[in-house]
């Protein structure tokens, strides 16, 4: 028994061997699955996956591996694959495999003609190469922008970085330029290469490949290829994704060149201002935003930026008069008043510019209310007498009254801002009102399940 068993694994080996295609009839049979999918691609799916295996087969054999056309036939059958809106997702890096192919068969026939002396624009297969990298960008291109939807970082970074690759790499045989990087859509034309330096940046980022994330965004943020809230957001993640990994320089000075485009966009100043923060250098900061709201004087959002930075340092201080006691918190108690009195009097010229600025409103309630539990943390506090607690107890609930006023005036402004209703019902609670406590809380519910943030 022991012996027929063994005899049976032999000749089923043989046969295994004998089955094997060679390259040069996997080729020939991944061509001849190739013109039956043509033939009819929407019921011959699986001929096209069955020219994929046997492409490999042949690019894995060392008689057909030196073939040029070997690489150029996988580097077409893939940006097919990678095309057909049935098979793709099966292949997620298809494109990829594409485009490594095109580009090994380009090598390889540029070495011949190199050995013969000639240039590089008499490589043989010229036509060929021009429709396969045409095809190769548009499948990296839609490949690419779905890894990116689906947050799959670096095969996003890895489609689009060789997509950009092929104007250059194609540069040397295709002297009438003839690789489209762009395509109708509607009205509208698609700038293939702008868009995978903007999302292949992006992805780079997410990767903390940084410099890679700069070659990419920067040109395009320079050569204002992007709309402005793009352009600004370019400055915003190569600066603050710079700064997280300790290269304050670097990102200072990106953030620099964005703030000098707009030196009056919210975002930026804002960053700015939180670099100045965590390096002590409010001073100077200070004096610069002084001097943009003298030279910007109805600019709303200077005003409100001013009176944001102060409520930092406002938040920062009376936490840690909350957490001291004594004389200690005496004195960190005034450095925070002297930041709320700040922080109040910007977010007042903000909306005296501005009546119905919300942000400015809402702040305005926020941060007397947050002042407000300054007392209520000194009401703890043992041995009081009744009197003592009696003028705390009117502070406390003063403060909470004047921010409640700035919040119901940012409701009539915009009553759907979930972060808004959160706060009223807050409120209402610690004043006891249950009935408007309550009105909040099913407003608050309600937006929630609307889809509010």
């Amino acid at each position: 028994m022991k012996k027929f068993c063994l005899a049976a694994v032999c000749i089923l080996a043989a046969f295994s061997t004998f089955a094997q295609k060679s390259g040069a009839g996997a080729r020939i049979s991944a061509i001849a699955a190739l013109e039956v999918y043509n033939s009819n691609q929407t019921q011959n799916k699986q001929e096209l996956e069955n020219a994929k295996k046997d492409i490999d087969i042949a690019c894995a054999d060392a008689k057909t591996a030196d073939d040029p056309k070997t690489w150029r036939y996988k580097g077409l059958i893939c940006y097919m694959i990678a095309l057909d809106l049935v098979l793709a997702p099966k292949y997620p890096n298809i494109s990829i495999e594409g485009y490594d192919a095109y580009e090994k068969a380009l090598s390889m026939e540029e070495a011949k003609v190199e050995v013969k002396g000639k240039s590089k624009d008499k490589i043989a297969a010229k036509g060929e190469f021009i429709e396969g990298f045409n095809f190769t960008v548009k499948a990296l291109y839609r490949q690419g922008t779905n890894a990116f939807n689906n947050k799959d970082w670096a095969n996003a970074y890895n489609m689009f970085e060789r997509l950009l690759k092929i104007p250059a790499r194609t540069a040397d045989f295709d002297t009438k330029k003839k690789i489209e990087m762009t395509f109708e859509a509607g009205e509208d034309v698609i700038d293939m290469g702008n868009n995978a330096a903007y999302l292949g940046g992006m992805a780079a980022a997410k990767l903390d490949k940084l410099e890679d994330a700069e070659k990419m965004l920067l040109p395009l943020a320079k050569g204002k290829k992007l709309k402005d809230d793009d352009i600004k957001y370019v400055y915003r993640l190569l600066s603050d994704s710079y700064y997280a990994v300790g290269k304050k320089d670097k990102a200072k000075a990106i953030l620099g060149e964005g703030r000098k485009l707009f030196p009056t966009d919210y975002d930026l100043l804002i960053a700015e201002i939180n670099y100045a923060l965590q390096e002590g250098r409010l001073g100077e900061l200070e004096a610069e935003l002084n001097q943009a709201v003298k030279a910007d004087p109805n600019n709303v959002e200077l005003h409100f930026v001013m009176g944001n930075m102060y409520d930092e340092l406002f938040r920062k201080s009376i936490e840690k008069a909350n957490e001291s006691k004594g004389a200690d918190r005496d004195k960190e108690h005034t450095v925070a008043k002297g930041y709320l009195d700040k922080s109040v009097d910007w977010y007042k010229k903000a909306v005296k510019i501005d009546a119905k600025h919300f942000n400015s409103l809402y702040s305005l309630g926020a941060i007397e209310i947050n002042y407000s539990n300054y007392f209520a943390t000194k009401l703890q506090d043992d041995k009081l007498s009744k009197d003592v607690q009696k003028s705390l107890n009117e502070e406390y609930f003063k403060y909470v009254d004047l921010g409640l006023s700035y919040l119901l005036e940012a409701e009539k402004v915009n009553d759907q801002d979930v972060g808004l209703m959160r706060a009223l019902k807050e409120v209402y609670s610690r004043k006891n009102d249950e009935k408007n406590f309550m009105k909040y809380k099913e407003k608050e519910t309600e937006l929630l399940k609307n889809g509010g943030n």
